[in-house]
């Protein structure tokens, strides 16, 4: 499959007010320069940044079929596969060929400080509480949000 040769960046910044601004830089070239990107910041108006990181989503589908990535489309996930397994055998081949500098396979996970779990680069996956709710035609007072389900 062919990729793309300009891809759009999201970005979020910081204003001179400390208020978080969503940016997006259109027709950027690939390979993304650090550079390149510094420049369309700076012509926005905004202050020079000093670190870039990448917050790549994709679509995964969840299959009882063969597992599969892809950049463009995202991919299929086998319903008994490990994350792990998926991200070394399925995810990291794609992104990082062999001809380009790879990350470490991933062993483990991490679990962050607000009860997510990071599983390498490929994803963080958080669970949230709920309640049940009673079937019928009564208005329930429900909470907001129950907070994150501790890991």
């Amino acid at each position: 499959m062919a990729h793309a040769t300009t891809i759009a960046v999201h970005i979020t910044l910081k204003d001179g007010d400390d208020i978080e601004r969503h940016v997006l830089l259109p027709n950027v070239k690939r390979p993304v320069e650090y550079r390149v990107l510094a420049e369309h910041i700076s012509e926005m108006g905004y202050p020079a940044c000093s670190v870039f990181t990448s917050q790549t989503e994709f679509e995964l589908e969840v299959t009882a079929g063969q597992s599969s990535f892809d950049e463009g489309t995202g991919g299929t996930i086998n319903l008994d596969q490990p994350l792990i397994t998926y991200y070394n055998d399925c995810y990291l081949p794609v992104v990082c060929p062999q001809n380009k500098i790879r990350p470490d396979q991933c062993s483990g996970a991490e679990i962050l400080p607000d009860e997510r779990i990071k599983i390498g680069d490929l994803a963080t996956v958080g669970f949230q509480r709920t309640i049940r709710v009673p079937d019928g035609d009564k208005t329930q007072a429900l909470p907001p949000d129950m907070g994150p389900f501790p890991v």
